[in-house]
C-alpha cells in the first residue's frame, strides 16, 4: 500500500473517531439535560419543586425555559389559591350576612299573620288585601332564601370549595326519600307520582344526589298538568346507573336541551310559572362533581326525560 493511502486511511480513521467521541460527547451531555429536565418535573408533580439560581453559562436554554416556566407556574398556583381563599371568605360573609335579613322578613312576616288570625277570632274580621300581600311576602321571602342558598352552593361547588363524597351504596334510600318529599305536591296537584323501588348499587354522595334529583323532581311535578304523571326508575347499564325521571308536561323545544342547564335559563314557555332558572345548574354541577352527567329530552307538548347517570365504578377507578 502506498504512503498517500496509508495517510488517508488514516485520516479517515482519526476523523470517524472524531465524530465518535463528539456523539457520545452530545449523547451523554443530552441524556444529562434529560434527567435533569425530568427531575423537574417530577419535583413540580410532587409539589417539592423550589426556585433555585441557574448560570446562564452552566445550563442549557432549554433547561432555562423550563426552570422559568415551573416557576412561573408556581407562582400562578399559588395566586389561584389565594384567590380561591379570598372567593370563599367573600361567598362566607356574604352568605351569613344575608342569611339574618332574611329570616327576619320570614319572622316579621309570621308576627304579622298571626295577629291577622288573632283579629279574626277576635273582632271576626279579616284583611283580605292585607292577607293576600303576607302571602306575597311570604312566597318572595322563600324565594329569596332559595336563590341565595342554591347560588352560594353553586359557587362553591364551581371553585372546588366544597367536595363529594361518593360512595359505592343502594339506591333504595334515595329513591324513598324523593318519593316522601313529593308525594304531597304532587297530590295537590293530582298528579301520579309513581317511583319504582330498586336496590341496584352506584357510587354517588347521598346528600348531594338526593338535591340533583330533587331539583330535576320538582321541575316534572311543578311543569305537568293536573291528573299528569311523573315517574321515577332506575336503568342498569354496563358502566351506569341511570336514574330516569319521566313526565307528560308541556316539554321543551330540541334546540333548549342544553340551555335547560345554564344558569337562570327558562324556556319561553315557562315564563308565566314561578322559578328561578337555577335547579338544573346545580343539578348537573353536581354530577360533574362525582363523574356523573345529566342528558334531557323531550316531545314538546307529550313531555320530557331527564336521565340522571351515576357511575357504578369506585372513586378510586376514576383516578
Amino acid at each position: 500500500m502506498k504512503r498517500p493511502e496509508i495517510f488517508y486511511l488514516c485520516a479517515v480513521a482519526v476523523l470517524c473517531m472524531a465524530c465518535v467521541c463528539i456523539v457520545f460527547y452530545y449523547s451523554r451531555k443530552e441524556k444529562r439535560l434529560l434527567r435533569r429536565l425530568k427531575s423537574m418535573l417530577d419535583a413540580s408533580i410532587a409539589g417539592t419543586f423550589k426556585e433555585g439560581r441557574l448560570e446562564d453559562n452552566a445550563v442549557s436554554e432549554i433547561e432555562s425555559q423550563m426552570w422559568r416556566f415551573l416557576t412561573d407556574s408556581i407562582g400562578a398556583y399559588e395566586k389561584l389559591e389565594e384567590q380561591k381563599r379570598n372567593i370563599q371568605s367573600l361567598i362566607s360573609d356574604m352568605s351569613h350576612q344575608s342569611l339574618t335579613p332574611v329570616s327576619n322578613i320570614k319572622i316579621y312576616t309570621e308576627l304579622i299573620n298571626e295577629q291577622q288570625e288573632q283579629w279574626k277570632k277576635q273582632y271576626g274580621i279579616l284583611d283580605t288585601d292585607m292577607a293576600e300581600k303576607i302571602s306575597v311576602v311570604r312566597t318572595q321571602a322563600q324565594k329569596l332564601e332559595f336563590l341565595l342558598d342554591a347560588l352560594t352552593k353553586l359557587s362553591c361547588l364551581e371553585i372546588g370549595i366544597l367536595s363529594l363524597s361518593p360512595q359505592k351504596i343502594s339506591i333504595s334510600d334515595l329513591l324513598l326519600s324523593i318519593k316522601r318529599q313529593f308525594a304531597k305536591k304532587a297530590e295537590q296537584k293530582s298528579i301520579s307520582l309513581i317511583v319504582e323501588p330498586s336496590k341496584e348499587m352506584a357510587v354517588f354522595d347521598p346528600k348531594w344526589t338526593e338535591e340533583a334529583l330533587a331539583n330535576i323532581v320538582d321541575n316534572a311535578v311543578k311543569y305537568t298538568p293536573e291528573k299528569g304523571k311523573v315517574v321515577v326508575q332506575a336503568v342498569k347499564y354496563p358502566m351506569f346507573l341511570c336514574i330516569e325521571v319521566i313526565d307528560n308536561g308541556i316539554g321543551f323545544e330540541e334546540n333548549e336541551a342544553a340551555q335547560l342547564f345554564l344558569r337562570f335559563y327558562r324556556s319561553p314557555k315557562v315564563k308565566r310559572q314561578s322559578g328561578l332558572g337555577i335547579g338544573l345548574s346545580l343539578a348537573r354541577e353536581i354530577m360533574e362533581k362525582q363523574k356523573g352527567y345529566i342528558k334531557a329530552s323531550s316531545i314538546p307538548g307529550k313531555g320530557a326525560k331527564f336521565c340522571v347517570f351515576l357511575s357504578l365504578q369506585e372513586v378510586s377507578e376514576h383516578k
